[in-house]
């Protein structure tokens, strides 16, 4: 499902989640997305401050808030995949780690 929905190849190598720039309180990285998606698989962002615990876009954990806003970075047309760009806001405390995760889910 995940290769299908970012347009990579499961049998060869690829960058994956690309991280562009780190602040004190965002990330920002880059990573393919298919134009359309075999069965029409929709992707979204999850992060964690330890690894165990996972939480989606706006959740509050441990008195941090995570967002994530994701947009088109670069439009190729197709077969390539296009280039999506995600920047990772942390607001409400200091997290000593923030972990982040593509997850795909489908219809």
């Amino acid at each position: 499902m995940t290769e299908n929905l970012l347009g990579t190849n499961p049998a060869a190598g690829n960058r994956g989640l690309e991280v562009i720039s780190t602040g004190t309180n965002s990330l920002t990285f880059h990573h393919g997305r298919a134009d359309a998606s075999f069965q029409s698989f929709t992707g979204s962002y999850e992060w964690s401050p330890d690894l165990m615990n996972w939480y989606s876009h706006g959740a509050t954990a441990g008195g941090v808030t995570v967002n994530f806003a994701a947009s088109v970075w670069q439009d190729n047309p197709p077969p390539n995949s296009d280039i999506m760009q995600v920047v990772v806001s942390v607001t409400g405390g200091a997290a000593s780690k923030i972990f982040v995760r593509h997850k795909t889910t489908s219809p």
